[in-house]
């Protein structure tokens, strides 16, 4: 699949890489990628539904495989894949992603639909999803810094909204715990209602330097 990938970032010791592939690649093989892409979801949602348990009346899907292929084809979805599973269809071989918008904002990218499969949580994969995703931000899109967000429930600490508050904070991201949950509310009209709880919501980020990457 080396000629259909526009990036690859291999892990040091582990058998894992993220890719992006290619856009034309994608769209040549939309039908017959339809597996690969329910897997996504799949992974996405259960990640999600785990992440944000008691914050939502009854499921709210995080994401759909029309939202899954329309970023694959911008090229903005980071795959994480294992390197001794070749033998299987890529779908069969998908234990993870991330969103890279890179042009959400002049030099600036958003990451988000953080999410890795439960059997691999646990062995450091998420912080090298996250490094492969600075490098392509950067090196590939000369984006210079990066930007995600939580939300989290107002009136009670949610213990995994709490870690994932200090994991991103060890990685370099910053926020000024400015609530802008008003903002969310206009982005998100379609699922605030579906919100079990009060929330609150803050904006992350983590400027970037080329020779961080050397």
């Amino acid at each position: 699949m080396d000629s259909n990938v526009t990036f690859r970032y291999r892990h040091p010791n582990l058998a894992f890489e993220a890719i992006i592939p290619k856009a034309d690649w994608v769209n040549e093989q939309s039908l017959s990628f339809q597996q690969d892409i329910s897997n996504v979801v799949k992974i996405v949602n259960t990640a999600y539904e785990h992440g944000e348990y008691g914050m939502w009346k009854g499921d709210t899907m995080r994401i759909n495989d029309k939202e899954v292929l329309n970023r694959l084809q911008n090229e903005k979805l980071l795959l994480l894949t294992k390197t001794d599973e070749q033998d299987k269809p890529i779908g069969e071989r998908i234990h993870g992603c991330i969103h890279v918008d890179w042009d959400y904002e002049e030099g600036c990218c958003q990451l988000g639909t953080f999410a890795i499969d439960e059997a691999n949580r646990g062995k450091g994969i998420g912080k090298f999803l996250m490094r492969a995703a600075e490098v392509y931000a950067l090196t590939l899109k000369d984006c210079t810094s990066l930007q995600l967000e939580i939300l989290s429930p107002m009136e009670y600490e949610h213990e995994i909204k709490v870690r994932l508050d200090r994991w991103y904070t060890s990685l370099g991201f910053k926020t000024d715990r400015v609530d802008r949950f008003p903002q969310f509310q206009k982005d998100y009209v379609h699922i605030c209602e579906k919100l079990a709880c009060k929330c609150k919501f803050w904006v992350y980020e983590k400027r970037m330097m080329v020779e961080n990457f050397a």
